[in-house]
């Protein structure tokens, strides 16, 4: 009878080396090809708390809009939206620096939607920055 080997069972564990080298190749290649993300957003600058909130809205052009009524400035200066864009235009907000070109918005509830879009494009196209005054717990209103 011819002898038999006895088999032996050896657990074979695989080289797990070369697994971390192919990793932190990954990883490096993942950071230098991935680009980063712009955060978006506006930047304000935020009066400090020192400067008197009564003079500098007194600088900016005021107009207070109310479905009944669209008026301009402090007198509230009752103008159509004709006249309204024409005053804007006069102002020349277009050549003014960034900061100098905010024109303050005091909306009345219930106002139209239709209406409050007009001036809003008003200010726009006279190169005008859109400043909204609301008062606390005001919501906008749907017509």
């Amino acid at each position: 009878m011819p002898l038999r080997r006895k088999k032996t069972r050896h657990d074979v564990e695989p080289n797990v080396g070369p697994f971390s080298d192919i990793a932190f190749l990954l990883i490096i290649f993942f950071i230098l090809t991935s680009t980063l993300s712009a955060l978006m957003g506006n930047k304000l600058d935020i009066p400090a708390a020192r400067e008197n909130p009564k003079k500098s809205k007194a600088e900016q052009p005021t107009i207070t809009l109310s479905p009944e009524l669209l008026a301009w400035g402090k007198q509230q200066e009752d103008v159509t939206l004709m006249q309204l864009r024409v005053k804007l235009m006069d102002l020349d907000l277009r050549a003014k620096p960034q900061g100098k070109r905010v024109v303050i918005l005091d909306c009345a509830p219930k106002t139209s939607y239709q209406r409050y879009y007009e001036v809003v494009m008003a200010i726009e196209e006279a190169g005008g920055v859109l400043g909204m005054i609301t008062e606390p717990g005001e919501t906008a209103s749907e017509d």
